[in-house]
């Protein structure tokens, strides 16, 4: 009697996977919680006003489309990174909500208006996207690892690392033409 062999789904195929979406919803949410949590963090006004040179310092050295672009892949191909990801991806978005908590304690603005208005700005929404497909992906090949199907998920991670770059690419030139931070 012959064994019939199990033919792995292709990777676009994959992608369609109702399964691979199911922590999706989780994870963009996680994000956004994290960035709030950041942004509620105290902050005395000398720490604001240390982050706020430092960071002006980290954007003048990037300040280029393909060096903006460089740093933000760098970040999602770390938050698609197995075991590390997803902390990496909440960390992340904690670090962003406390930069915008630095900025608008600078400026004597509020929080969480500054937080606001900057999570429902075009590229912020596309950048949050982005993350949290790469931080999903961080737990899908978790999974794959442990069910010993690593080889093949990482061809469906290389689609969606493609995609990623597209939406950040996006989110990058929408931000850069109408100066959205």
């Amino acid at each position: 009697m012959a064994e019939s062999k199990r033919i792995p789904k292709s990777p676009l195929r994959s992608l369609t996977d109702p399964l691979r979406w199911y922590w999706y919803p989780l994870v963009i949410t996680s994000l956004e919680v994290s960035f709030i949590v950041g942004l509620l963090y105290p902050m005395d006004l000398e720490t604001a006003r240390s982050i706020v040179r430092q960071l002006e310092e980290v954007r003048r050295s990037l300040g280029s489309y393909p060096a903006l672009l460089a740093n933000n892949l760098g970040g999602a191909l770390m938050m698609m990174a197995p075991f590390v990801g997803f902390p990496y991806a909440i960390f992340t978005a904690f670090l962003n909500g406390n930069y915008t908590k630095a900025y608008s304690v600078v400026s004597g603005s509020n929080p969480l208006a500054a937080g606001s208005s900057l999570l429902m700005m075009p590229s912020t929404i596309l950048q949050f996207i982005a993350f949290a497909l790469s931080a999903n992906e961080s737990l899908i090949l978790n999974n794959a690892f442990f069910s010993r199907r690593l080889s093949q998920e990482a061809k469906v991670a290389v689609i969606i690392l493609c995609v990623i770059s597209a939406i950040l690419a996006l989110g990058l030139a929408i931000g850069m033409t109408f100066g959205q931070p």
